[in-house]
């Protein structure tokens, strides 16, 4: 009977052992269950959210890939259209340097051709002719003075014929820059040059660079060099020959006074030509683009003052300039 009871309390007890061995089994499964449930939630949130910070990145990514796109369009177009505008500046640059170049050779060869009496005969033709002009004008206005009420007489503008000649004589010049002209102290400029570079002398290779100024509005900037030597040690050109250069700029952009100031009857211009002679003195002119029209006024009154008249156009960004070795101003 005592070993019944134990083998029944035995296997009660393997029950017992059993039932809650298959509860923790269970609550082990749905841990696990409720685990991996929460984990797979984790990553797909994790997934979602690099996700849309990835779709940021690659959208910013696009973006500035686009704007980097587009500013080197914009750079290669620019560049297309300077290298185009370089092109063409060169091209009229080119075709400007031949035309001056094919006109200063036709004006030697129609100097060469003039000889002394061709020269003097085609000047007493130019004048013969300006007579004639003069004559009838002359007869127009009698008839027009004795023929009733008085009608409007056209105005004949008649301008020396522009024959070129080199200058010998003093030259007077003068600038014509922003519709202003002003006188050009060239002569004072060179004086004060030729001072500092005999205080100065040249260097170790002959050679000096300085500039003087600024004297009445304008500054000179010069440099002188010695030729090369020959055999004997004497420069090429002979002895003491030096080869200089100078361009003057000016000092502001009101220098001196408009056209139409300049030709008052009371005006600076009018004093610095009443320092020159007609038939001895040149007026040379030069002439930036934005001053051709006020150019012609000031040579009409220049030839109205029987003045021989010498230009120099120049570009917008040249200095007046001159050299050793350059030619002197050519007069109409």
């Amino acid at each position: 009977m005592a070993r019944t009871q134990n083998e029944h309390e035995a296997i009660n007890s393997d029950s017992f052992v059993d039932i809650i061995a298959s509860v923790v089994s269970v609550m082990l499964i749905m841990v696990m269950l409720i685990g991996m449930r929460i984990r797979s939630a984790s990553i797909e949130e994790l997934a979602d959210a690099g996700a849309e910070e990835a779709r940021r990145e690659l959208q910013q990514a696009v973006s500035l890939e686009e704007a980097a796109r587009n500013e080197t369009l914009e750079a290669a177009r620019r560049i297309a259209e300077i290298e185009q505008w370089a092109r063409a500046r060169a091209a009229h640059r080119d075709a400007l340097a031949l035309t001056a170049a094919a006109l200063r050779r036709q004006l030697e060869e129609d100097r060469g051709r003039l000889a002394g009496g061709d020269r003097e005969q085609f000047e007493l033709v130019r004048r013969l002719e300006e007579g004639r002009i003069r004559l009838a004008r002359l007869r127009q206005q009698i008839e027009q003075a004795g023929s009733g009420p008085q009608r409007e007489v056209e105005s004949l503008a008649v301008f020396p014929t522009p024959i070129s000649r080199r200058v010998e004589g003093p030259e007077k010049h003068f600038q014509l820059r922003w519709g202003r002209i002003v006188a050009v102290p060239l002569q004072q400029l060179t004086r004060a040059a030729e001072e500092a570079a005999r205080r100065k002398g040249l260097d170790r290779d002959g050679r000096l660079s300085d500039a003087v100024g600024p004297i009445g509005g304008f500054t000179m900037k010069y440099s002188v060099q010695l030729r090369r030597r020959d055999a004997d040690g004497l420069p090429s050109g002979g002895p003491g020959w030096t080869e200089s250069r100078c361009e003057i700029y000016p000092t502001s952009e009101t220098l001196g006074e408009t056209v139409d100031e300049a030709l008052a009857p009371v005006s600076a211009f009018r004093d610095e030509l009443a320092a020159c002679k007609p038939g001895r003195h040149t007026i040379t002119l030069w002439v930036y683009p934005d001053s051709f029209d006020a150019f012609r006024k000031v040579r009409d009154e220049l030839y109205r003052l029987r003045f021989a008249v010498a230009v120099w156009p120049l570009p917008d960004d040249a200095p007046i300039a001159g050299s050793s070795d350059g030619d002197r101003s050519a007069a109409q």
